[in-house]
């Protein structure tokens, strides 16, 4: 089960068949939208918040906004590249590190994101290949904790 904080993409029963006496399920993935993101306080500004999202690929996505992330001061979002799943020992919702992935069109983190930017990059995350080490050119693990919400 995943942390209140993060949200995981999951799969559903869209529907239940039966074909000459066998039972088929379909299955459908949910899209994560930006509206089921579960925001926290953000330790770096108190009028700031960060979710984290987790995805079955290994990837994740971290979106901020707070008064020093890239748009911030316009109400928009930032968003990093996670790879879910480094810290060993860690609690889930601070098991992740930031990766960059070129192809993915995350050479850095990406600022000044709208709802709808957030939706575009959850749906294009959630539908990539599964992470893989070759080709994600660089992991950059520092020290990250996610304030409790009050």
């Amino acid at each position: 089960m995943f942390a209140s904080s993060a949200v995981s993409a999951t799969t559903v029963m869209a529907g239940i068949s039966s074909r000459c006496g066998l039972t088929r399920i379909r299955q459908e993935k949910i899209i994560m939208k930006f509206k089921e993101i579960k925001f926290r306080s953000h330790g770096v500004d108190p009028e700031g918040v960060h979710g984290v999202v987790r995805f079955r690929n290994g990837y994740g996505l971290s979106i901020v906004r707070h008064s020093y992330s890239y748009g911030g001061d316009k109400g928009l979002y930032e968003l990093a590249l996670l790879k879910i799943g480094t810290l060993k020992g860690a609690s889930q919702e601070n098991d992740w590190d930031i990766v960059y992935n070129e192809e993915l069109g995350y050479s850095d983190v990406l600022g000044w994101m709208s709802e709808e930017d957030v939706d575009n990059e959850l749906h294009k995350i959630e539908n990539a290949p599964k992470f893989n080490e070759a080709e994600n050119s660089e992991i950059v693990s520092f020290a990250h904790a996610v304030p409790e919400s009050k």
